[in-house]
């Protein structure tokens, strides 16, 4: 790619990613009559989100998913939001007012205030040079996440799918049909720019939103500024959110979008803006678009609405039916659209699990019995220590500066519960979440496995709403003279722990270490003119946009030193638009070149019995090269063999099958 070239596609980036921002601010401002600065920005983060994939998802619906036309549809929002900030200037004036008062106002917060502060913007620079620098080696995005939208980008569309998984009759093409909001989300960060170097950004946006959000709803509950921004701190400093924020999952999007419902319900039901209850509304439709679990979920919100709202009277006012038809509206294309487009695929809204509603049975291959074998409810046997050690390790490694926060808080939390309204509301909430845990599918295994394993651990990534309200909780309970102190010393512990959590620790923890050190040097409680501080971070947004350049070339050579070379491998020897094949490998998205332009097919070789239908079968797909293996640690030799054994039809040209990893065979020219 020329420089020319890259100018054209960052600026497409940049566009794209902040044509959402002036609609988001615009609603924004109207939350409440004097919305405060922490307040202002989760309305601002989850307006981005909201917006965000209302474009690309309404785009999509259109029938076109192309770069010319989000951009076109999101600079009509711009010119949307301009025009609704331009109608409001002085609530626009008050809100940037708060803001910058905000941020003047550090200085003068007390020392283990700004010690955490200073900690999660350390945490927040090393996960971002983390995402950019690095690529993600989870083995769930390798295999169909994002080569999921990689299809999308080629195809056009969001319902595109690797063929993989198109005729499989298993729980895969059931995870595949899932409702698709934050690979929208992804697609903008990566269609833009024609590769996938700023494509998990949106995790920090939502990294951002969880703890902005658990704050609020430690505040609400009844904690002091110190012990709320404490709940903030140690659930962003989860080592859950590492290994989440470097990952194509989206359960980290699914807490965060929980845990800002939540506190938007709370807002809306203690009367404040209509812009509140637009957000409580809305978010549901990002929360059920997300995942199909998001469904369940949003049982917790509405429980806690109806607990916050009893024995409240409140006249419905002039723009309640406007608030409903809107966020109806985003209800409908955010959330309602993937179920319809899972009924129309396969005659059932919640694709291939089979459910049985009020007499009506809808089919699938995924049912009850086969969701209690992977669930903690029926797989924990209690009598069991190893099950035990498991359970608590996993706890212990991923959520260990929570329940440090939690643990401390039991003491004073019936005390907390007694004066508090809203900390009951959020008890039960946990109650709900940790059922719907604990009861969900894959919280504990998969369902062919015989026991318990560690894997168990990594998927406490489906808790993060639990942890955001145990949190804040804690918050409420823990407070008091000796809070701050030791709230810095856990946060401290917890951020210095942050960067090696995640992939790329060579690279976050330096970053990590020198923004601490810029920290110290700046010296926080230092006022700093405003003029200065928005001329830094124009000097430092710059510098970094012409950083993606470099982070790109070096994220391309450790992408292809994790997958043993084979994507220059092909880089080197094939076109970028030349097909190439593949069977029996979770990390198809090795194959996709670095622009994401190569074809890549599955290769139906299941029932092949020789090489030559092998052969047969490629040309047949007009594919000449083929990469095989490794879906498994046992995958079967005899396929390699297969080929190995007809130089004739099939050249090894990349890999070894001796050693873990994949070859590249070449179909010989007949």
């Amino acid at each position: 790619m020329t420089v020319l070239e890259w100018i054209v596609h960052l600026a497409a980036a940049v566009a794209c990613l902040a044509a959402p921002l002036p609609a988001a601010w615009a609603i924004a401002v109207r939350c409440g009559s004097r919305p405060g600065a922490a307040h202002l920005l989760l309305a601002m983060g989850c307006g981005w989100m909201l917006f965000a994939a209302l474009a690309v998802v309404g785009c999509d619906l259109t029938g076109e998913l192309s770069v010319p036309r989000i951009l076109m549809i999101e600079g009509v929002l711009a010119f949307g939001g301009v025009r609704l900030l331009l109608r409001d200037r002085q609530r626009a004036a008050l809100a940037c007012a708060s803001v910058r008062a905000a941020i003047v106002g550090v200085s003068a917060w007390s020392a283990p205030e700004r010690l955490m502060l200073a900690a999660l913007a350390c945490a927040g620079a090393a996960a971002l040079a983390g995402m950019v620098c690095t690529p993600t080696g989870d083995y769930d995005s390798w295999m169909y996440q994002l080569p999921q939208v990689a299809e999308s980008i080629q195809k056009g569309t969001l319902e595109a799918r690797q063929e993989q998984w198109l005729d499989k009759q298993t729980y895969e093409r059931g995870i595949l049909y899932y409702p698709g909001d934050w690979s929208a989300m992804f697609w903008l960060t990566t269609a833009p720019l024609g590769r996938d170097t700023l494509t998990l950004l949106p995790n920090l946006i939502a990294w951002l939103v969880l703890g902005l959000a658990t704050r609020g709803l430690a505040l609400r509950s009844g904690a002091d500024r110190v012990a709320a921004l404490t709940a903030a701190a140690v659930v962003m400093l989860m080592p859950l959110c590492g290994w989440n924020l470097h990952s194509a999952h989206v359960d980290l999007a699914l807490g965060a979008t929980l845990a800002a419902m939540l506190y938007f319900t709370g807002e809306g039901v203690a009367a404040g803006g209509w812009a509140e209850r637009w957000f409580a509304l809305a978010l549901g439709g990002l929360l059920v678009g997300t995942k199909m679990s998001g469904i369940g979920m949003l049982a917790a919100p509405v429980l806690c609405a109806a607990w916050l709202w009893r024995g409240r009277r409140r006249a419905i006012g002039s723009r309640e039916p406007l608030i409903a038809v809107l966020a109806l509206g985003s209800l409908a294309v955010l959330g309602a659209s993937w179920y319809v487009r899972n009924w129309l695929f396969t005659g059932n809204p919640l694709g291939f699990v089979a459910m049985h509603v009020v007499g009506i049975e809808l089919p699938g291959v995924i049912d009850r019995a086969y969701i209690d074998q992977t669930n903690l409810l029926h797989a924990f046997d209690p009598l069991r220590a190893w099950h035990w050690w498991l359970l608590v390790a996993s706890l212990a490694a991923f959520c260990a500066p929570v329940i440090a926060c939690a643990v401390g808080a039991a003491p004073r939390m019936v005390e907390a519960l007694r004066r508090s309204r809203d900390a009951r509301a959020l008890v039960a909430v946990a109650l709900l979440l940790a059922w719907l845990y604990v009861a969900g599918p894959w919280s504990a295994k998969h369902a062919h496995d015989d026991d318990l394993s560690w894997w168990m651990g990594q998927q406490l990534r489906y808790t993060f709403g639990l942890w955001a309200v145990i949190a804040a909780l804690a918050a409420t309970a823990w407070s008091g003279p000796r809070a701050p102190r030791l709230a810095a010393v856990l946060v401290a512990v917890a951020a210095a722990a942050f960067p090696f959590c995640g992939y790329g620790w060579f690279i976050t923890a330096p970053v990590a270490l020198g923004c601490a050190l810029l920290c110290a040097a700046v010296a926080i409680r230092t006022r700093m003119r405003m003029r200065i501080a928005w001329t830094s971070a124009a000097l430092v947004g710059v510098v970094l946009l012409a950083a993606v350049p470099l982070a790109d070339a070096w994220r391309w050579r450790q992408l292809d030193a994790r997958g043993g070379g084979v994507s220059g491998f092909l880089a080197r020897r094939l076109g970028p638009d030349e097909p190439v094949g593949f069977w029996g490998s979770h990390q198809s998205w090795l194959l996709y070149g670095r622009d994401l332009r190569r074809p890549v097919q599955y290769m139906e070789f299941d029932d092949c019995t020789d090489a030559p239908m092998l052969a047969w079968l490629m040309r047949v797909r007009g594919c000449r090269w083929v990469a095989l293996g490794p879906k498994w640690r046992d995958f079967p030799p005899e396929r390699y063999q297969l080929v190995e054994d007809h130089p004739d039809l099939f050249t090894r040209e990349h890999g070894d099958p001796a050693v873990w990893g994949m070859c590249v065979y070449r179909l010989n020219d007949p």
